[in-house]
């Protein structure tokens, strides 16, 4: 159950997401292929032991993880005899407590415009600085996409490998653009544990200079 719900069809939800935003957003989706085609000199040289130098890329998941989660409801407990306290506030024995994903990733408390898609948001130091960053006030202890805990997702480290290989070999052969795409893609859905997705139409035109 593990490996068909968490190991792919988050995956694939959460490359969906991140392939609408950055079409969404050209300068971002710019800033990401030349990343990507400035490191490598053929599709060959994208593996797993060497994506982990693309800092733009994966502060570009991050922000895809925050805006889309490809697991909308948090993971629920329920509040042991004698009940409980959280955040100073007394929780009945028995209730059912969750903290839904959706909802922190885009609350004002935690984040500076929760609703834009703003890959800087999650670079740092250089790479901050580069994208012309300025302080933004944002709760990183808020992002928590694979939970928390000894109970976090275990297959945390493979999915973002999967991705970051995914999509970088993507977007170094192809240049990728919305095929009749009209309103906002992610606001069709609806979302129980996982998004009910409406079909998202891609062109892909190869790039003529890649080598594979």
């Amino acid at each position: 159950m593990v490996l068909v719900t968490a190991g792919s069809e988050t995956t694939s939800t959460q490359l969906s997401g991140l392939t609408y935003l950055l079409l969404s957003n050209p300068d971002a989706m710019e800033r990401a292929k030349r990343e990507v085609r400035s490191a490598y000199k053929s599709a060959d040289e994208i593996t797993l032991s060497t994506i982990d130098r693309m800092p733009f890329l994966v502060a570009c998941m991050n922000e895809a993880l925050r805006c889309y989660p490809p697991v909308v409801s948090g993971i629920a407990r329920e509040a042991p005899k004698g009940g409980s306290t959280v955040a100073g506030k007394f929780v009945a024995p028995g209730t059912i407590v969750e903290v839904q994903n959706w909802s922190m990733n885009h609350s004002r408390m935690h984040w500076e415009d929760p609703w834009a898609f703003k890959p800087e948001r999650f670079l740092h130091g250089a790479e901050a600085a580069e994208s012309g960053k300025k302080s933004m006030r944002d709760n990183m202890e808020a992002f928590n996409p694979f939970s928390t805990g000894p109970r976090n997702c275990l297959g945390r480290n493979l999915a973002y490998a999967e991705m970051r290989l995914i999509f970088a070999r993507l977007i170094y052969q192809f240049d990728l653009s919305l095929v009749n795409e009209e309103g906002d893609w992610i606001k069709k859905q609806r979302a129980f544990s996982f998004w009910e997705k409406k079909p998202l139409n891609i062109r892909l035109t190869p790039v003529a200079d890649a080598k594979l």
